[in-house]
């Protein structure tokens, strides 16, 4: 019975059409709410420094000056260090959270999809 119910939340999770969607469905289950919340926290944050980084990257598309590149660069560099350390700061934390080795390969293969999928950069893939 309790596999099913995994099942069936690892089924909603390939539907699920967003990243955020899939994290809250991996979530689901948990009761220990403060736990939770710092697992959003952290997703939180982490959204705000993608659009950071995505208005950086167009501006930088703007500009020619070459320093200002260089700053822009160096600011990228460092929102995406940040950007990794939160996401595995939500591993951990999820890892905790539901301590189901199946649950968290397939969180894993979310977040490897998403950062596949939209943290491309001039060829450089994080």
């Amino acid at each position: 019975m309790h596999m099913m119910k995994k099942a069936s939340i690892a089924k909603m999770i390939d539907n699920s059409d967003t990243f955020q969607n899939q994290v809250k469905l991996l979530l689901m289950e948990n009761s220990q709410l403060n736990k939770q919340i710092v697992v959003f926290q952290y997703f939180y944050s982490y959204q705000k420094r993608q659009r950071k980084r995505s208005l950086i990257i167009s501006h930088k598309k703007q500009e020619n000056k070459e320093i200002l590149n260089k700053q822009l660069n160096c600011m990228i560099t460092f929102l995406d260090q940040q950007i990794m350390f939160e996401t595995l700061f939500m591993v951990t934390m999820v890892h905790e959270l539901l301590n189901n080795q199946m649950a968290i390969q397939t969180f894993q293969q979310i977040l490897f999809n998403h950062f596949s999928k939209q943290i491309s950069v001039e060829g450089i893939l994080i």
